[in-house]
């Protein structure tokens, strides 16, 4: 083989090296590329966007809020003391409010409250029956200041009290309250208020009964399920009560009375459908009897008129034909048939039957020759106590006689 030729065959594998070593690079690149680029921290300052506050980082965010009462609690009754606890976070002052809105209440009442001691809470009490006296209603304890109170409420509503509704607690940070133009709701909660009430719906106060006649009460239940009745006696020792239960919760109660059952010592009550007798009692005497009158009164609870405070919130007066004030049928000072000292039909010094009925004095007939009365029919005359007939008579009779005279002596 000639030089020349040797010379191109030793070419060829120098050529087969450069190609092997260009794919290689070629596949090294290509790894390279599809492989994704390791993520770089990025530093964030105070401009960086979307940086979310935990909890706990920045304290001054937090706003005065309204710990109790939550929508949670139970009611609260008509004349109760409210306890409102508030919270102040970085305030100095707050103002809550308490206010209803409804179709027979238009009423807000108003304090600013401030936290004289370190604990950033306050308790601000609310006296539901003494709005219209002494900072509206509002008190404040130990550690706090009553910086200011308002009230806002229609005409009347000091006497009638406030009634069943529901009432916004509205709070604001500042001594402002929400209602003003450019103050912010900071938090709110609500206060339901009852009014319990039990009403006598039947018999109507003036009710005529016989004595001896059973009553049968309907009653009338509001924001209670529990009531007592009373029944008194009048003029008389005796008393009967009765704690009634609306069993069936329709707002209604049924209970009978049998006077007869009291003059045996009993009570003399019994419930009807839906109602239960609680407890029941009778606090009399041995003269007692069927009275002229009954005053009914009612409660709310398990305490009658008078006991532990409790005030009625209706009565009735029934009155009882035939019936006796005191309880005796005979001997008794008023209203009794026979033997009384007034208004009794016979041997009485006032009033009797047997009395004066023909102008004497003292209950007697009159005679003929008495004090201006006439013959045994014991009519009356005109003239009472003036001159009778005989001196009219013996007075004509001189006058005659002195006529006579002067007649004689002129002639």
């Amino acid at each position: 083989m000639s030089r020349e030729t040797d010379s191109r065959w030793i070419g060829l594998p120098q050529l087969a090296l450069v190609g092997g070593i260009a794919l290689l690079l070629v596949g090294v690149g290509g790894v390279v590329a599809a492989t994704p680029a390791a993520e770089q921290p990025v530093e964030q300052g105070v401009d960086a966007p979307d940086v979310a506050i935990q909890d706990g980082d920045n304290e001054s965010a937090e706003s005065p809020s309204i710990v109790a009462p939550t929508p949670d609690d139970g009611p609260y009754q008509v004349g109760e003391t409210v306890p409102i606890e508030l919270s102040l976070a970085d305030a100095e002052n707050v103002t809550v409010t308490v206010g209803a809105n409804s179709s027979d209440q238009n009423a807000r009442f108003t304090a600013t409250v401030r936290d004289n001691g370190s604990s950033g809470n306050v308790t601000v009490e609310f006296d539901t029956g003494a709005f219209s006296g002494e900072n509206d209603g509002f008190s404040v304890g130990e550690g706090a200041e009553l910086v200011n109170t308002s009230p806002e409420y229609e005409e009347g509503l000091a006497d009638a009290g406030l009634g069943s509704t529901t009432y916004d607690i509205t709070l604001a940070a500042g001594d402002r309250p929400h209602y003003e133009e450019g103050v912010d709701v900071v938090d709110r909660s609500v206060l339901e208020l009852i009014d319990p009430q039990v009403t006598i719906e039947s018999p109507a106060s003036g009710a005529v009964y016989e004595g001896g006649e059973q009553l049968t009460m309907e009653l009338s239940y509001q924001d209670t399920d529990v009531g007592t009745v009373s029944i008194n006696f009048i003029g008389q020792s005796a008393t009967v009560t009765a704690t009634v239960s609306d069993d069936d919760g329709d707002g209604n109660a049924t209970v009978s009375f049998d006077p007869a059952a009291v003059v045996d010592g009993n009570d003399g009550f019994s419930a009807g459908n839906g109602t239960t007798l609680v407890n029941t009692s009778a606090d009399t005497d041995d003269s007692v009897g069927v009275p002229s009158l009954y005053d009914v009164s009612v409660t709310t609870g398990e305490d009658a008129p008078g006991n532990a405070g409790a005030t009625a919130t209706d009565s009735a007066e029934l009155v009882v034909s035939g019936g006796d004030e005191t309880g005796g049928e005979n001997g008794a000072e008023n209203g009794t048939e026979n033997g009384a000292e007034n208004g009794t039909e016979n041997g009485a010094e006032n009033g009797t039957e047997n009395g004066t009925e023909n102008g004497a004095e003292n209950g007697n007939e009159s005679t003929a020759d008495g004090n201006g009365s006439t013959g045994d029919d014991n009519e009356s005359t005109d003239d009472g106590d003036g001159p009778g007939f005989g001196v009219l008579a013996v007075l004509g009779a001189v006058a005659a006689i002195a006529l006579l005279a002067r007649m004689r002596f002129k002639t």
